[in-house]
């Protein structure tokens, strides 16, 4: 099974009390060029990705999976870097919740 989650609060609020498999969640942080040349970007989305996977009692298994989009970049003059910013806020919310509940934070995506 699947668990698909579209804000990394989700994700967590599907972790909440779960026996999460090996103690591990995995996490990917991207900064994606816009544009057609990627070398000459100026502007990047920035994205942060989350996955485990939950057991259950009796046995079975979900894979909980998110996908954010915290911004885009601007490295202008005039730009901002508020998607970094926000990413940096999630990961660290990760890491925080993870910390609290003896869960290992990796770098990765699982899949399915």
């Amino acid at each position: 099974m699947r668990i698909k989650c579209y804000s990394v609060e989700s994700f967590l609020s599907n972790l909440i009390d779960q026996n999460v498999f090996q103690k591990t969640v995995f996490v990917n942080r991207s900064c994606v060029p816009l544009g057609n040349n990627p070398r000459d970007s100026v502007s990047f989305d920035i994205n942060i990705q989350a996955s485990a996977v939950i057991e259950y009692d009796d046995g079975g298994q979900a894979l909980v999976e998110c996908g954010e989009f915290c911004g885009v970049d601007r490295h202008t003059g005039d730009g901002d870097d508020g998607g970094t910013r926000k990413q940096i806020e999630l990961y660290e919310a990760l890491v925080n919740f993870c910390s609290q509940r003896d869960l290992v934070v990796k770098p990765g995506v699982l899949d399915m």
